[in-house]
């Protein structure tokens, strides 16, 4: 049951709850990279939260080799986390970054309730300035439940037809849930992909202006396997400038995204010289236009 607003509105931090459709789309690499630049160096407290408790890839990703686990949590008993045991489950990474990691034991995963994850994330909120989550392609009972935490809902695709077809899909979901349209950022990876598609069409197909747009690069997998955020360790790279400026300018600025005006006549999407353009509108339906902000 959705808890009054005035109930839910954290009294100093702010949950960024990562969600894609698709896999494949970067969910991981994005979380890790964005939780760096919140961080900024120790400017700011955060706890990237690993909601994929079959399949967490966040311990991989940032070279941690964690003690304790969200599987170690304590049951919910009603009264607030403290912040003793808040503090036994992190894993530290770097200055003002730390990690809530899934259980090493895909098994352990069925100990993690839902209402743990609630109260997880609550106490997360008035311990620190951002709490993002990494979660799981599913919209199952945690995500789900992590969705509805969130202040803001970011949601991740690729540049490709099955990706923006499962995010439209995503979007109407969101809508039937009766989660706020103002919370809800749209943010494409491998923004500048050749595959002929133009994110002025990919935006009039969804209905939705693109919040931000991560750029491909060879060096983000290598940065994975060395286990260190390219923000971190490459902060003037194309992909680290465009994470920050995402982070500064939705996150901690806060502005509103804007709402594309489907009224326009909507052209066919660019393509590259002889290749035929695929159109998006021939997969997904027009959605109904937004409510202004």
């Amino acid at each position: 049951m959705r808890r009054p607003a005035a109930e839910r509105r954290p009294a100093r931090g702010r949950v960024v709850t990562v969600f894609s459709a698709k896999g494949g789309s970067g969910t991981t690499t994005f979380c890790t990279n964005l939780a760096a630049a919140l961080a900024d160096g120790g400017r700011r407290s955060v706890v990237l939260v690993d909601l994929d408790l079959s399949l967490g890839d966040v311990a991989i990703a940032l070279n941690l080799f964690p003690v304790t686990t969200l599987a170690d949590a304590p049951a919910p008993d009603g009264e607030p986390m403290g912040p003793e045991a808040l503090r036994a489950l992190l894993t530290p990474h770097s200055p003002g970054l730390s990690a809530l990691l899934a259980p090493a034991q895909p098994g352990r995963a069925a100990s993690v309730p839902v209402e743990l994850v609630e109260s997880v994330l609550e106490a997360l909120r008035h311990a620190v300035d951002h709490v993002v989550v990494d979660t799981p392609t599913a919209l199952d009972a945690h995500v789900l439940a992590a969705l509805e935490a969130a202040d803001t809902v970011v949601l991740l695709a690729a540049l490709e037809i099955p990706a923006l077809k499962h995010l439209k899909i995503t979007l109407e979901t969101l809508e039937q849930l009766g989660l706020p349209e103002e919370r809800w950022r749209v943010v494409l990876n491998r923004s500048d992909s050749d595959v002929g598609l133009a994110v002025r069409e990919v935006e009039r197909t969804l209905g939705w202006r693109i919040s931000g747009m991560v750029p491909s690069s060879r060096d983000v997998p290598l940065s994975v396997n060395r286990g260190v955020p390219l923000v971190l360790e490459q902060p003037r790279h194309p992909v680290s400038q465009a994470v920050r400026e995402f982070a500064g300018r939705e996150l901690v600025g806060g502005r509103r995204p804007s709402v594309v005006d489907l009224r326009e006549p909507v052209g066919r999407a660019s393509a590259r010289p002889g290749a035929a353009g695929p159109d998006p509108r021939s997969l997904v339906r027009r959605p109904r236009r937004p409510a202004a902000h």
